[in-house]
């Protein structure tokens, strides 16, 4: 559930880059109703933000001309990264909730100039990105967790269902997170097996994070094992 502020954010973010939106398309790039949307613009005009509003057929929400936020600075290339990042949320199975894309998306484009816009606006209305299984989607919470794990060196803890629907407590080492033809894989070094194992982001369950530090082993290629792993040895997966 994200925080109230940062859906307002959105809202600022989004009426500067748009001229002009209706409260129901407010309400499906924020993934709220739109009654939601309504007490949202009270709240920042309650602030002293210039949002101005209209009722009825082709009604909407737009901010006063010439308000504008201090903008970041990007080069067109350096936006172009950035927006298909954005856009490949989806084909990288991430479950980035649809507020956190679309606030980027219009801060990103809200600092370009005219021509560069348009030709990002293009790419993103011009571009199809499938999924290979939607199923498999981490949690970006997991990959938070995770991601700090292998920063800190601290191991992890979790309930593991293998694909035989085996389940068994696991205490790990993580080295890294994999991306691989429609599932995600945490690599490192398993207590149990006392080895180097693959994981399945989604047959980890109940994942705790660690005080215990571990020193990854400087030897193992973790990059290598991916591939000799996954490139020849079909939905294997730990054990």
């Amino acid at each position: 559930m994200y925080h109230p502020t940062t859906r307002l954010l959105t809202i600022l973010e989004l009426l500067q880059t748009h001229l002009h939106l209706s409260g129901d398309e407010l309400a499906r790039r924020l993934e709220v109703e739109p009654r939601t949307v309504r007490r949202y613009i009270g709240m920042l005009q309650d602030m002293g933000m210039p949002i101005e509003g209209n009722r009825g057929p082709g009604g909407g929400y737009r901010l006063r001309a010439g308000f504008k936020l201090p903008p970041l600075l990007f080069t067109e290339d350096e936006a172009t990264a950035v927006v298909l990042g954005l856009l490949g949320t989806s084909w990288l199975e991430i479950d980035f909730p649809a507020v956190s894309v679309e606030g980027a998306l219009a801060k990103v484009y809200r600092v370009l100039p005219a021509k560069g816009r348009e030709r990002l606006q293009a790419i993103s209305t011009h571009m199809l990105l499938s999924p290979h299984q939607q199923e498999s989607r981490p949690a970006l919470s997991l990959l938070i967790e995770l991601s700090t794990a292998i920063h800190e060196h601290r191991r992890i803890k979790f309930a593991y269902r293998s694909h035989h629907n085996q389940l068994t407590q696991r205490e790990f080492e993580p080295y890294a997170v994999a991306g691989w033809k429609g599932h995600w894989y945490a690599v490192g070094y398993c207590m149990l097996r006392q080895e180097q194992r693959m994981f399945r982001l989604d047959r980890m369950q109940e994942v705790q994070l660690l005080t215990t530090e571990f020193v990854p082993n400087p030897n193992f290629d973790y990059q290598a094992y991916i591939i000799e792993r996954l490139g020849t040895i079909p939905n294997r997966d730990g054990r």
